[in-house]
């Protein structure tokens, strides 16, 4: 009688928003879960909330196949620590939670934090996404949000004889991003915004290593905003990279996974106050020193 009471109030609980996102993320077990699923009648905000369980599910099974692939023996070298851990996550599932544990092998771990959000700033190089980021943090700072800043780029950009694309399969480059965003939230950062180009079809693996949700905005910019930003670049290996943006911007100007898209052609305070505004994170929009 006592679970079926405290079921039917998470459901609904979820009429709230920071409740419905907390349930939207929180791993719960089986069990639970389809009891949550099964109460009735349902409030208009529960079948969100259900699918963000069922994209848990679902990136939880994609991991586990990538660790079962993984697990012959000319293979295990291959293996990342994301998908070590979706075993202990799947026992987790079945049989109910264990007390989080770190290991020296996958570092930090936590469940999923109540409140915690990101927004993952996408678009073709030399769009702004990093210059876009560092205005973000700092005016949530301003708001007296606790915010940080992480430049996807940086995480994986390496060369080594791995076996796979990182470019297309970013597996260390999700790891770097569960190590550092893992250690921000330990010290109470409440929102990650992230900047980088992601591939179609890996922003739930995202999710997964930052454990929160997250908002990818696209970055819109013509043509000719991005050759007057790269204009007498010194690294020459930019010439390169603009090339391949402007042949982007011909075949898809926005990216496929995008929630939602931005006109980033204009000055970097004025698209900052949009992103802030639509995403919600703050009461008004405290400019930039």
């Amino acid at each position: 009688t006592a679970d079926a009471r405290s079921v039917e109030t998470v459901v609904r609980l979820t009429t709230h928003d920071a409740w419905a996102e907390a349930a939207a993320a929180a791993p719960f077990c089986l069990a639970h879960l389809l009891a949550l699923m099964d109460v009735r009648p349902l409030p208009a905000s529960w079948p969100a909330v259900e699918t963000g369980q069922v994209a848990r599910l679902r990136t939880l099974s994609e991991r586990l196949d990538a660790f079962a692939h993984g697990s012959a023996h000319d293979r295990r070298h291959l293996q990342t620590a994301d998908e070590r851990a979706s075993v202990d996550e799947a026992a987790d599932l079945l049989a109910g939670n264990r007390e989080t544990v770190a290991s020296p092998e996958s570092g930090p771990a936590s469940p999923a934090t109540p409140g915690l959000a990101a927004v993952l700033l996408t678009g073709v190089f030399g769009s702004g996404k990093t210059t876009l980021a560092i205005e973000l943090v700092e005016r949530l700072s301003a708001a007296g949000v606790h915010a940080a800043a992480i430049d996807l780029d940086w995480l994986g950009w390496y060369e080594a004889p791995t076996g796979w694309d990182e470019h297309e399969d970013p597996r260390l480059t999700l790891e770097h991003l569960g190590f550092i965003a893992s250690r921000y939230a330990s010290v109470g950062v409440e929102r990650f915004v992230i900047a980088g180009t992601i591939a179609s079809g890996t922003r739930h693996r995202y999710a997964a290593a930052v454990r929160c949700p997250v908002t990818v905005v696209a970055l819109e910019v013509s043509a000719a905003a991005l050759r007057t930003r790269l204009r007498g670049d010194p690294n020459a290996s930019r010439a390169d990279d603009l090339a391949r943006a402007l042949e982007r911007l011909e075949v898809a100007p926005v990216a496929d996974d995008a929630d939602w898209s931005i006109d980033a052609d204009r000055p970097v305070g004025i698209t900052a106050s949009a992103v802030l505004q639509r995403l919600g994170w703050v009461t008004g929009d405290p400019a930039r020193p």
